[in-house]
């Protein structure tokens, strides 16, 4: 008799340090919510599962940019300057680190080339002229966009329909 009332209130201890060692994990990241919809700190009840709270960024970041807990930042493989891009590499005007930001870029124009500084084309290739600013010494461009002497003379000489302008017929 006395066996069975060691074994029952040993029995008994073993029960209640089963009920209360088991934890319930309800509302932990992943877990159920509590049953007023609400979560461990730092936590959200969302679909009755307590995820991550996620600040927004406002106002909206660039679409280059990352929203990171309420703050924009730099998303991966993009830049928002040169100082973003590593191996040398340069940050084209859609936040793109480049090796070159004149790789696959063809100008409209023959007497433009690709400026490696942003991209672009508006680099007068040597020789030429887009207008009689980029000419030096008296000299005015033809409509060949070349730099040339500024004759009061076309040679060769005008059709009678047209004028002569600054060397070039009109």
């Amino acid at each position: 008799m006395i066996y069975q009332k060691i074994f029952g209130f040993l029995f008994f201890i073993l029960l209640a340090l089963l009920t209360f060692s088991c934890t319930d994990d309800v509302g932990s990241l992943g877990e159920k919510c509590y049953t007023n919809s609400t979560c461990n700190d730092g936590l959200e009840c969302k679909d009755n599962i307590c995820i991550k709270l996620e600040l927004s960024c406002t106002p909206s970041c660039q679409e280059w940019q990352s929203c990171d807990n309420g703050s924009c930042n730099t998303s991966k493989d993009r830049c928002k300057d040169d100082n973003d891009c590593s191996d040398s590499k340069k940050c084209d005007d859609s936040h793109n680190c480049r090796d070159s930001l004149c790789f696959n870029v063809i100008c409209d124009y023959y007497w433009f080339e690709c400026n490696e500084e942003n991209g672009r084309c508006d680099k007068l290739l040597d020789g030429y002229c887009a207008d009689n600013s980029d000419c030096i010494d008296n000299k005015v461009c033809n409509a060949a966009h070349n730099c040339i002497e500024n004759n009061t003379e076309c040679t060769p000489s005008c059709q009678e329909w047209e004028s002569c302008n600054s060397g070039s017929c009109e």
